[in-house]
């Protein structure tokens, strides 16, 4: 990582100074890099709005007086650069992890699409279904062919392999488990199609539960206090007990499943 002194910056107000200092940093260089190229990639596809950047955007780490290390909430800002019209200050909390990094540079980059400036909610939905996309349609991007077709007809340059996909997915769960800083609810997570890591833990442990009833219910109990090998063992027609055992070993396989079906769906 290379890292090296930009300039002091005031981030309070006359009666309250706040000095900052910010720093060049090569690793959030590359991670907004990578988000902006697959906005434009997405908006190539038709997934995603355009993004407007004006001439560009400078990136900078530091460490953001406001940034919450136990909730890893406001992490970063984008801003006008005070120096140049038409050029954005991107900035993130060097205390953040590379996963959480991606996470900020999609938020933050959300914020220049389709005019969200202002909007929380929205740049926050805009983000989590951009990363939720790439993360369905990983295998299908990761594709040579792909890279040459996007590059001859749309311009960008683009490899999705540059951000491993387990990554991708650790910075879609870190915007989603945020999400209700941002007014949002499962409501909203469910149109984007995607939930909440409380939601699928509760799921799996009602997923566990079931599968070990049906077991339960399946079980020929009735041999234990009897003749190990009867006439009426294994071979017992399916009986209420049975037929409920089934349907929620069935009903628990389809929990589990659920999230996998969910993420191959293109949307």
């Amino acid at each position: 990582m290379t890292r090296r002194y930009a300039e002091r910056v005031d981030m309070g107000d006359a009666k309250h100074p706040l000095p900052v200092d910010l720093y060049h940093d090569s690793e959030v260089g590359k991670v907004v890099s990578y988000a902006l190229r697959s906005f434009k990639t997405l908006n190539a596809l038709k997934k995603a709005p355009a993004v407007e950047v004006g001439k560009g955007i400078e990136t900078y780490s530091a460490r953001l007086p406001q940034f919450n290390e136990k909730s890893r909430i406001n992490a970063g800002f984008i801003h006008p650069s005070p120096h140049e019209n038409g050029v954005y200050w991107l900035v993130m909390d060097d205390r953040l992890t590379e996963d959480e990094r991606l996470a900020v540079a999609f938020h933050e980059i959300s914020h220049l699409a389709g005019g969200y400036h202002a909007d929380e909610k929205q740049t926050q939905k805009t983000a989590i279904d951009s990363l939720a996309i790439l993360a369905r349609n990983y295998d299908k991007l990761n594709n040579p062919e792909v890279s040459r077709t996007l590059q001859r007809d749309a311009g960008v340059r683009y490899d999705i392999s540059e951000m491993d996909k387990t990554e991708i997915g650790r910075a879609l769960k870190y915007l989603i488990d945020r999400s209700h800083y941002f007014d949002m609810n499962q409501a909203d997570l469910d149109r984007l199609g995607v939930r909440s890591s409380g939601k699928k833990n509760l799921e799996a442990m009602f997923g566990v539960i079931s599968i070990f009833v049906g077991i339960f219910l399946l079980l020929p109990f009735s041999n234990f206090t009897g003749n190990v090998i009867g006439n009426q063992g294994y071979l017992n027609p399916l009986n209420f007990k049975s037929i409920l055992g089934i349907l929620l070993v069935l009903f628990s396989l389809g929990v589990f499943s659920y999230k996998k079906i969910l993420f191959r769906r293109i949307k």
